[in-house]
């Protein structure tokens, strides 16, 4: 078991696929199909979290997939920021739609006091023309170095398809436990894989992953928010699945979806 945090941080995945498409991608984004989160459904969840932490949070994400790939994503950033009027809240993206995106949407990150966090990709970005952006809609926009100022580097999450790991013991070691939740259609998981190890047993048509109701918790159904964050503390069975110790830095590269990139 983890240290049980004092507030709650969480993710949501807005959309599921992507326009980068990485090798080794730990949300499985290049075997999923196109999914677009509804505003009216991610407002009903987070009421229910204002409901449950009166409000309370450390921190918000809209992330995927490519976030700026859903239509209505000026709709998500209003909801977050009048549900949770002091979280940190980010949009979590790759950057290559940031030029492209309308001055409504500016406005609205900037008024609404959310981040853009670009994930550092070596790919080739229109620097001058966010930076551009920047300044003229006082936007925060800043970068996020995921693995030290080498950004050829990235990593491969080495996956046990037996289901034979120890559970306890790679919950203890997993760097993602209770720092990487993610909401997805009223229910908390402490990590991606119960929501995202989906994708790749419908992909490959197979049973690998086996995910069940113990893998997340329903915040509906959740009794209060200690009670959440006791869970999201714990290790789950789905955590058979991993190998923290074996996680490798590898260089970055677009995805061919051969099997071997999640094994």
């Amino acid at each position: 078991m983890k240290t049980v945090r004092k507030h709650l941080r969480f993710n949501v995945d807005i959309v599921s696929h992507c326009n980068l498409n990485c090798k080794c991608c730990g949300h499985f984004s290049p075997l999923a199909t196109p999914e677009f989160i509804d505003p009216a459904e991610f407002q009903k969840d987070l009421e229910r979290i204002v409901y449950l932490t009166n409000g309370e949070i450390d921190r918000l994400e809209l992330m995927g997939g490519e976030p700026l790939l859903h239509p209505q994503i000026c709709e998500f950033i209003k909801i977050s920021r009048d549900l949770f009027l002091k979280a940190e809240i980010n949009i979590c993206t790759n950057g290559i739609l940031l030029a492209n995106q309308t001055a409504e949407f500016y406005e609205t990150c900037a008024s609404k006091n959310v981040s853009i966090a670009i994930t550092n990709y070596p790919i080739n970005l229109p620097w001058d023309r966010i930076k551009e952006i920047r300044e003229k809609h006082k936007v925060n926009i800043y970068l996020v170095n995921t693995h030290g100022s080498d950004k050829r580097l990235w990593y491969k999450n080495h996956r046990d398809l037996t289901g034979s790991q120890d559970i306890e013991s790679n919950f203890d070691k997993c760097p993602w436990g209770n720092n990487c939740v993610i909401l997805e259609h009223g229910k908390l998981a402490t990590c991606v894989m119960p929501f995202k190890a989906p994708y790749y047993n419908e992909f490959y048509k197979t049973k690998a992953f086996e995910i069940s109701s113990s893998d997340y918790i329903d915040i509906y159904k959740a009794k209060s928010i200690d009670e959440v964050l006791a869970f999201l503390a714990t290790p789950i069975n789905c955590c058979r699945y991993c190998k923290p110790t074996e996680n490798e830095l590898i260089e970055w590269g677009t995805s061919t979806k051969s099997i071997e990139e999640w094994t």
